[in-house]
């Protein structure tokens, strides 16, 4: 399996600039390309996956994530938080 950051599709919120929404191409052999839409909190090393369209708060963050911890040496907290 392999998983690619589509860095064309990176977008930062502009009132909230460590959250960075981000497309991951993942390949597997003998399956299509799979996209996959992904919320990277920079600042906390965390991400989420936006399965669907999220519902936001008054400021303009997602709410009801399923967050999930990222390791310090992640290369997607690397490629997307730079």
């Amino acid at each position: 399996r392999l998983m690619l950051v589509d860095k064309a599709s990176i977008r930062r919120h502009p009132d909230h600039p460590d959250f960075v929404m981000v497309d991951l191409l993942l390949m597997q052999r003998f399956r299509p390309v799979a996209k996959v839409r992904q919320l990277v909190d920079c600042r906390n090393g965390k991400r989420a996956d936006l399965l669907a369209e999220p519902s936001f708060d008054d400021q303009g963050l997602p709410v009801d994530l399923d967050w999930k911890m990222l390791d310090d040496s992640s290369s997607l907290l690397e490629v997307t938080c730079f």
